[in-house]
């Protein structure tokens, strides 16, 4: 498979250098940095003397998280040499007031958002699961001005149960977030750079404190100093928001030094002053998702080819080893979905924009996502580089990112052996409605990890393969007037699969058409024998017979010249004549090639390099020769043909069409042909289009071949 290095990244730079800006970074810096040595005043100063955490995520529709470019206000800034993380920031970590705010440690913290559908809330076992829950969303009235905030109205009985639970779970954690991304962050500039509007903000959290009784805020600013675009709206954004935003959690802090406050991070560790803020924070939530489209990973734990603006270990690094947080000051993003590739792509994609792990059973057993046929794109490819799986097709082609119990085990003990605070996931509802995946988390920070399941090996779990039945067979004879089509050699789906492409073994391309009719398309003197298409190009490669025991390859889209840059020479069929090179098939961006002499079968990688040969009587000692065959990457299946009469050779079906598994290791089920194509059928293609194995009959030169059209169940 081809894959393109990771896209740059995609968070605006920052280029804004002053010296005054340098020297304010600078003296924040330095005072952390004296934290250490003013204990006693911080133990007197509880507003100076806490952590805290936040955690964004997509909202009703879950944004990519990757920031666009040409940020104006956020210019890059000189990062800070890692601070040793044992001190002072022991004075903060330790503190006995934040000890007793957040609670249970390690944390697993989860996103519960209005969009949940109501028969999904949890039972109080369920609720165990986690130690912290963010009910969402709190959001400005007026998002021009950052002017008066409001609970959902659907997130009120939420936040009321969820609080009540507490009785039964007493050391359970309920805070609201606050904000989002694209206009629902909209009003937090505004707010946070007027002093009068900071003060009744903090007033009105104070007041929803009191009146639900909640543990904290989180806050999902997305993101200070950038102005963000959600459709034709563009948020408010200042450079000063870089100092209000501390500024605001100082506040928050002096008049709730009992509250949980939190906020949600880019995993690219800019736009939020994560140094300067940690006296009044109890925790980070890293974002540590949305870091690609297909075809990148959106969340990968370790770089691989696939990896898009980076991975979760890098993102760590940039807060830890770039920033100096600690370990214990941040969560590790947990996402519960990945992106389908019609996230950018809307015109022939293949999944939708999100593919939350509840729509796996669909994928996988039904063949469906969201009402999308993903037949043929819906394998299970794990890349064991980057820690994760996706979905593709048999050639490994990412269509679409996610999340499972593999991955996530991968995740919580990359947390565990961090010693970070804990986890965060976004969010309930992308979970199945068994809790598979929430269960997992749970299960791998207790140190007993969930086995892989029925969405993790899901080969496992299909039911009994449901082979083919042959019916209806419709027989075209290729002439039109006084022309014919001779001696057919071979046949393939065109790119769009509204044709066939067949070849004379004298040389000539023909367009075939499904009512039988047909056309010249490309000539060039040669012994064609078996045609096959690469899915992703559209390019032709033709097999010759001739003492060359070549292929040529005929590029897309004119199919009207040979590639004389490319070149496969089959080995070991020197010796056999015009019953060497006879079929020709993609395999998984390799080609077959069989022969006639012995049924033998190859594999050779694009650059001539010969895998495997075998013969396939190896496999079933009925099979004569290979006439021709056709691979069906859909079903994993190699359809093979034999096309001699055997007469004479009793141990031979002959006239057989052979059903392979895809390796051609096993022998599925075999159909005889020969009461229709019974002169020298020498050509197979499977078209699922429309239900049906096209064969194609050589009928020697000077009479026009046939082609059979074989309609099939089950196919």
């Amino acid at each position: 498979m081809l894959f393109h290095p990771g896209p740059a990244d995609p968070d605006p730079g920052c280029q804004e250098n002053t010296k005054t800006y340098i020297d304010m970074k600078t003296s924040r810096i330095l005072t952390v940095a004296l934290l250490g040595a003013c204990i006693g005043l911080l133990s007197s100063c509880t507003a100076n003397s806490l952590l805290g955490m936040a955690v964004p995520a997509p909202n009703a529709k879950p944004s990519s998280g990757e920031i666009p470019s040409g940020d104006p206000f956020n210019p890059d800034e000189p990062t800070p040499e890692p601070v040793d993380p044992t001190d002072p920031y022991d004075a903060i970590i330790n503190n006995p007031e934040r000890l007793a705010r957040i609670g249970i440690t390690p944390i697993i913290e989860i996103y519960y958002t209005e969009y949940t559908k109501e028969n999904l809330f949890p039972s109080i076992d369920e609720v165990r699961n986690f130690t912290h829950i963010n009910v969402g969303h709190v959001r400005f009235v007026n998002k021009d001005t950052g002017e008066g905030i409001e609970i959902d109205a659907k997130t009120i009985p939420l936040v009321q149960k969820f609080v009540a639970y507490k009785a039964l779970y007493p050391e359970l954690k309920v805070k609201l977030q606050m904000g989002g991304w694209g206009k629902n962050a909209d009003g937090w500039s505004q707010m946070a750079g007027d002093p009068v509007k900071r003060k009744a903000f903090v007033d009105e959290c104070l007041a929803i404190c009191d009146q639900y009784g909640i543990d904290g805020f989180d806050i999902d600013w997305e993101y200070p100093t950038y102005a963000a675009k959600d459709g034709d709206h563009v948020n408010g954004a200042s450079p000063a928001d870089y100092e209000n935003f501390v500024t605001l959690f100082a506040e928050m802090r002096e008049a709730m030094p009992d509250k949980i406050l939190s906020y949600a991070a880019s995993d690219s560790g800019k736009y939020t002053d994560n140094v300067g803020v940690l006296p009044y924070i109890d925790y980070i939530n890293v974002m540590t998702y949305d870091q690609g489209n297909p075809p990148y990973h959106n969340s990968s734990l370790y770089r691989s080819s696939i990896t898009g603006s980076r991975c979760c270990d890098e993102a760590i690094d940039i807060f830890h080893g770039k920033q100096g947080i600690p370990y214990q000051m941040m969560n590790f993003g947990l996402a519960f979905y990945g992106h389908g590739d019609g996230y950018k792509q809307k015109v022939g994609n293949r999944y939708p924009s999100s593919v939350d792990y509840s729509k796996l059973e669909d994928i996988f057993f039904k063949n469906t996502c969201d009402g999308m046929d993903v037949k043929g794109v819906n394998y299970r490819i794990w890349d064991d580089v980057a820690k994760v799986p996706y979905l593709g097709d048999a050639m490994g082609k990412m269509y679409a990112s996610y999340e499972d119990i593999e991955s996530i085990n991968a995740k919580v003990d990359y947390a565990k052996r961090h010693n970070m605070l804990g986890v965060m996931i976004w969010e309930y509802r992308h979970d199945n409605d068994q809790g598979t995946l929430r269960h997992a988390v749970k299960h791998a920070m207790d140190g007993h990890p969930d086995e892989p399941g029925r969405w993790e090996r899901p080969e496992e779990h299909l039911e009994p393969d449901v082979l083919p039945e042959m019916g209806k067979v419709t027989k075209f004879v290729l002439k039109q007037g006084n022309e014919i089509l001779p001696e057919l050699s071979g046949l393939c789906l065109s790119k769009d699969g509204d044709f066939l492409w067949g070849i004379h073994d004298k040389g000539t391309l023909y367009k075939i058409h499904f009512d039988g009719t047909f056309e010249k398309h490309w000539y060039r003197e040669a012994d064609f024998e078996g045609i096959t298409m690469d899915p992703a190009t559209g390019d032709l490669y033709i097999g010759l017979e001739s003492s060359s025991k070549s292929v040529y390859r005929v590029p897309a889209p004119g199919y009207n010249s040979k590639d004389d840059n490319f070149t496969i020479k089959v080995e070991g069929v020197e010796n056999m004549g015009n019953s060497g090179v006879e079929g020709i098939a993609w395999h998984k961006g390799n080609l077959y090639f069989g022969t006639q002499t012995g049924a033998q079968l190859f594999e050779y990688k694009m650059d001539g390099t010969q895998l495997w040969k075998k013969s396939l009587r190896d496999v079933t000692s009925t099979i004569s020769e290979v006439g021709d065959l056709c691979y069906d990457e859909l079903r994993d299946r190699l359809w093979v043909l034999d096309s001699n009469s055997n007469k004479d050779k009793p141990q031979y079906l002959g006239y057989t069409l052979y059903l392979f598994n895809g390796d051609g290791s096993k022998l599925l089920k075999t159909f005889y042909v020969g009461d229709f194509a019974n002169w020298n059928p020498e050509a197979v293609c499977v078209d699922h289009k429309n239900n049906c194995i096209w064969i194609g009959d050589d009928c020697d030169s000077g009479n026009p071949s046939w082609l059979h059209k074989v309609e099939f169940t089950n196919l």
